[in-house]
């Protein structure tokens, strides 16, 4: 019998928005997570609550490179702490890069972001409306990475 589980990577696990939507994907029977985390000691709260993870870097990590490319769903929730806007960019480049690489077509990516990036456009939150500039340095960084994935979505998974 064909194995019917989607299979839902995690990465950056081991933020509170990554154990809680571990935890909450875990209560699933026909799903499967696994987290990714940097380190066997980011992925110690995952081990206790008996969620399946990887420790380790994302470049040349054949564990978590099998984990990526075997996902129907890559769930990024990284984000640089600290450094230049040249840096922050470089981090995202390098990473998002990496995580299409590894990804086989047909499975999706999804980017943790920030409201405060782009606002809604929507008239259906009036209180709420479209940010023409990003509210914070924070919110900076994940509009820039949010139009580095749409691109690189086209390179990846259109061509050829």
């Amino acid at each position: 019998m064909e194995d019917k589980n989607s299979k839902i990577v995690i990465l950056a696990a081991n933020s509170q928005l990554g154990i809680e939507v571990c935890l909450y994907l875990s209560t699933f029977e026909n799903v499967s997570v696994i987290g990714v985390v940097r380190t066997e000691v980011a992925g110690a709260l995952l081990k206790r609550l008996n969620i399946e993870y990887k420790a380790g870097e994302l470049e040349d990590n054949s564990e978590i490179e099998d984990v990526i490319s075997n996902a129907d769903l890559v769930f990024d929730l990284a984000a640089p702490s600290r450094g230049l806007l040249k840096d922050k960019k470089k981090f995202y480049q390098n990473r998002l890069s990496s995580i299409f690489n590894k990804m086989r077509k047909g499975s999706v990516f999804v980017l943790a972001s920030t409201q405060a990036a782009f606002g809604y456009k929507e008239p259906l939150y009036p209180k709420l409306k479209y940010y023409f500039l990003p509210r914070t340095v924070y919110a900076a960084n994940k509009r820039y990475a949010e139009k580095l994935s749409k691109r690189l979505i086209l390179i990846f998974f259109y061509s050829g």
